[in-house]
């Protein structure tokens, strides 16, 4: 997924910064809505939503390898799927085996028949989740509950398994994998010459990525990134967006610093009479350093 390739996924024209969340595919005038609500109107405000921890899902591991209550990620053919009516009016279960050559494995969703559209028998599939050991001695010996999934071939581009993931807070009732994708075809239609607000010669002194590339490797770290250094934030891609943060926090402060400058102020001058006067209402002498204080406060008066 490189940020700029053209936009075939996010929208027929390119996202800038200021782009309107609208203009990505997927989100109407509901869910630009819900976005507002927390805050976000433009794509820029979605991109600078950053992950809240990442989880990685790139290593797969067999079938016949799995163990109770550890996660795991798994890939496999999806050997039969069926759609469960439950006694509860409106409860469903949707289940689906998976196999692969060291064996094979139950996942269970629950209340998502949407499922039976989108997983099918024959599908290749990855799924993340915890392994359950099911007390049946019958195979499958494993259960996957609500495990997340991607269909092999569905995307050139896996995101949400087979990688390193990205997880983020939930905006409105917008799930992580909501979010995740949008941020996906944000990144596939933006601008390789978005809008950077540091100056071109801190960039080059610095040496740093385009802004564009920093947005891509934070929400979607190249594999071999260290867990460590995504964990505390210390990427490059990290490192480059809060330089950012501080830029912007220096320059409002500076147009503080300046706005206060050229505003005139109200001298205010005491005679010596008046400080007599203000000195004689303590009912104590006054500490050498009280009295600094005093002048100081004077001057700053006057």
């Amino acid at each position: 997924m490189a940020a700029g390739s053209g936009g075939g996924s996010a929208g027929s024209r390119p996202l800038r910064g200021p782009s309107p969340l609208c203009a990505i595919r997927g989100i109407g005038p509901r869910r630009a809505k819900l976005l507002a609500d927390a805050g976000l109107a433009t794509v820029e405000d979605l991109l600078l939503q950053l992950p809240v921890r990442y989880e990685d899902r790139s290593c797969f591991t067999p079938l016949g390898g799995l163990a109770h209550e550890v996660a795991a990620t798994i890939r496999g053919t999806i050997t039969s799927a069926r759609l469960k009516r439950t006694r509860v009016r409106g409860f469903t279960l949707f289940d689906v085996r998976v196999q692969d050559p060291t064996g094979q494995v139950e996942a269970r969703w629950f209340n998502q028949p949407y499922l039976r559209y989108v997983l099918k028998e024959g599908s290749e599939v990855v799924l993340h989740g915890s392994a359950l050991r099911r007390e049946s001695a019958e195979p499958p010996r494993f259960l996957f509950k609500n495990p997340h999934y991607e269909l092999l071939g569905e995307d050139p581009e896996a995101i949400h398994t087979g990688r390193i993931v990205p997880i983020y807070r939930r905006l409105g009732d917008l799930s992580t994998r909501a979010i995740r994708t949008f941020v996906s075809r944000a990144l596939a239609g933006l601008c390789t010459d978005l809008e950077d607000p540091l100056p071109e010669s801190l960039i080059r002194r610095l040496a740093l990525e385009p802004r564009c590339i920093a947005f891509e490797q934070v929400h979607f770290p190249p594999s071999g990134t260290s867990a460590s250094s995504l964990s505390a934030g210390q990427t490059a891609a990290h490192r480059r967006l809060a330089l950012e943060e501080l830029y912007r926090l220096q320059k409002s402060f500076a147009a503080a610093r300046g706005l206060r400058a050229s505003l005139r102020g109200y001298s205010c001058r005491l005679s010596a009479e008046s400080r007599k006067r203000m000195m004689g209402l303590a009912s104590f002498d006054l500490t050498r350093g009280q009295q600094a204080a005093l002048e100081e406060i004077l001057g700053d008066l006057a």
